[in-house]
């Protein structure tokens, strides 16, 4: 699957037809693609866990093309700027879909926050393809990522894994 087409897939069906941020965007895709979509981008770890250029170029084509919308708006209690992509729904195009059962997990994934999200899409990048276990990948991952050692974020992290059967 290209990946316009993954990012279209992900901005359409979300919540409001929108998703609030680069990184969670980014996130999202990797973590469709660990599910078992066959997205065709190439992921490498960075700064905040697995970052794509391919997906971030399919963000920014889209919205050349006025298939998505890219805005940087105050969003929460602080009012942080934030990237926030919606889907225009004057402007579909054909692109292959996911599978049913990654559109349900989607909506799932809402209530997770991006931290989490990030923190799931690490884990999963070792399991992967680092082939770790889900012991030694959480280990590798908590090097980067401290706060994956609150037992709380562990068990948020080990449940998106887990609705994704990664």
């Amino acid at each position: 699957m290209r990946p316009t087409h993954a990012v279209w897939n992900i901005v359409r069906h979300s919540a409001n037809g929108e998703v609030v941020g680069r990184k969670r965007l980014q996130k999202l895709v990797h973590l469709v693609k660990l599910g078992g979509e066959p997205v065709a981008a190439y992921f490498r770890i960075h700064h905040f866990g697995p970052f794509s250029y391919e997906i971030a170029e399919a963000m920014a084509s889209l919205e050349r093309l006025g298939h998505l919308t890219e805005r940087y708006e105050p969003r929460g209690m602080f009012q942080t700027f934030q990237y926030v992509y919606k889907a225009n729904p004057e402007r579909e195009f054909q692109t292959e879909d996911f599978r049913k059962s990654t559109y349900d997990s989607l909506w799932k994934l809402e209530k997770f926050t991006t931290p989490v999200l990030e923190a799931a899409s690490t884990v999963g990048y070792f399991l992967k393809e680092e082939n770790l276990s889900r012991q030694d990948a959480f280990e590798q991952a908590s090097r980067m990522k401290p706060f994956l050692a609150d037992p709380i974020v562990r068990k948020r992290v080990d449940e998106v894994l887990d609705l994704l059967r990664i």
